[in-house]
C-alpha cells in the first residue's frame, strides 16, 4: 500500500467506523465530505471499504427514512467518483439499492416510503449504471440478467406513472434512458452494442413505451419538462428496438427462428403501461425468458401493427400549449423516421 493510499485509509477508517456504529446525519456527512476530497484513483482502491458501513446500516430495519436517504446518497457519492469493475459488484449494488423501496406484498411492488427515499434510490441505481465500465456493461446485457434489470425497470415505470414528485418522475425517465443506453452521450453508431442492448430491452419494451406514452399524453400539469423527457425516451427506445441497421440484419439472418408470443407486443393506449412487464408474476417472467424472438420479420410485422396505435396516441401532444413540447415531438418524429424507415 502506497504512502498516499495509507494516508487516505487512515482518514477513512474513523469515519467509516463512526457510520458503522452510529449512522447519524453528521457522521454520514463527514464521510461524504472526505469522499469528495479524495482523488478518484485513490478512492477506487478503497471503494468497497468505503461502501461497506453504509450498506451494512441500510440493513438496519430500525433506521428512519431520513437516515436511509443520507446513506443511499453516500453510496451514490462513492460510486460517482469510482468505477464498477465487476458484474457481481454491479448487480450487488443495483439490486441492493432497489430493495430499499421494494415490497412484494404491494400490488405495485413499491413500498410505502417517503418520496425522498424513492428519489435517492432511483438516482443511486442510475449512477451505478453510469459508473459501470464498458466491459461490464457488455456482460450485463445478457438474457439471463433480464429478471434483475426488469425489476428495476418495472419499479421505475411504476414510480413514473403513479408518483407526484416531479423530480422523482424525471429521475425515473433518466434511469430508463441510462438502462436502455440511449442517453445524450451514448455512441449511437456502436451497432454491435446497440443490437445487444436492444435484444434484451425488446423483452420489456411494451411496458416501457406504454408507460412513457401514458405520462406524455396524460395530465399536462405534470410540467412540460417531464412530457419532453418522456417523448425523448419514447422515441429513443423505439429506435433502439426498430433501428433499420439492426432489423435489416435480422431479416437477412436465416439462422434466426424465433416465436415470441404476440401478446407481449400489446401496447394499449389506456391503463398502466407496466401491466405488460409483470416481474411479480412467475408465469410472466417465464414467458419473457422463454421468448426467444428478437426482431425477426414476423415479430416486426406484428409489432408494427401494435406500435401504430401507440403512435396515434402520442402525437396528440402536437396540440400542447408549450412550444418546447411541440419541438420535442418534431425532433422525436425526425429521429424515429430517420432510423426506422423500414
Amino acid at each position: 500500500m502506497t504512502t498516499y493510499l495509507s494516508d487516505a485509509f487512515r482518514q477513512l477508517k474513523p469515519l467509516c467506523d463512526d457510520v458503522a456504529h452510529q449512522p447519524s446525519i453528521k457522521n454520514i456527512q463527514n464521510l461524504k465530505d472526505l469522499v469528495q476530497r479524495l482523488p478518484s484513483s485513490t478512492l477506487q482502491h478503497l471503494q468497497e471499504y468505503t461502501l461497506f458501513p453504509m450498506q451494512l446500516q441500510l440493513n438496519n430495519a430500525k433506521l428512519g427514512s431520513e437516515i436511509k436517504v443520507e446513506l443511499i446518497n453516500g453510496i451514490r457519492h462513492v460510486v460517482e467518483k469510482t468505477e464498477i469493475l465487476h458484474l457481481e459488484q454491479l448487480f450487488k449494488l443495483y439490486v441492493f439499492v432497489f430493495l430499499q423501496i421494494f415490497d412484494p406484498s404491494q400490488p405495485s411492488m413499491v413500498a410505502s416510503v417517503s418520496e425522498e427515499l424513492k428519489l435517492s434510490v432511483v438516482q443511486c441505481a442510475t449512477q451505478v449504471l453510469r459508473s459501470t465500465t464498458a466491459n461490464v456493461l457488455d456482460q450485463m446485457y445478457q438474457k439471463e440478467n433480464v429478471p434483475k434489470l426488469g425489476q428495476g425497470i418495472y419499479i421505475c415505470m411504476q414510480l413514473l406513472e403513479t408518483e407526484r414528485l416531479r423530480a422523482l418522475r424525471l429521475a425515473c425517465v433518466d434511469n430508463i434512458l441510462v438502462t436502455c443506453q440511449v442517453e445524450d452521450d451514448t455512441d449511437f453508431n456502436d451497432i454491435v452494442f446497440r443490437k445487444q442492448v436492444g435484444d434484451l430491452i425488446t423483452l420489456v419494451v411494451p411496458g416501457i413505451i406504454g408507460g412513457l406514452c401514458k405520462v406524455a399524453t396524460g395530465d399536462y400539469k405534470v410540467g412540460h419538462l417531464l412530457i419532453q423527457m418522456c417523448l425523448r425516451a419514447w422515441g429513443r427506445v423505439v429506435t433502439l428496438v426498430f433501428d433499420d441497421r439492426i432489423v435489416g440484419h435480422h431479416s437477412q439472418d436465416h439462422k434466426t427462428n424465433w416465436s415470441l408470443d404476440e401478446e407481449l407486443l400489446d401496447t394499449p393506449d389506456q391503463g398502466s403501461g407496466t401491466a405488460k412487464l409483470q416481474p411479480n408474476s412467475k408465469e410472466g417472467m417465464e414467458i419473457l425468458l422463454n421468448s426467444q424472438e428478437h426482431r425477426s420479420p414476423k415479430w416486426l410485422k406484428a409489432s408494427a401493427r401494435k406500435l401504430l396505435a401507440q403512435t396515434q396516441v402520442i402525437v396528440r401532444v402536437q396540440h400542447s400549449d408549450h412550444w418546447r413540447v411541440r419541438l420535442e415531438l418534431v425532433q422525436m418524429c425526425d429521429h424515429v423516421l430517420t432510423h426506422c424507415s423500414r
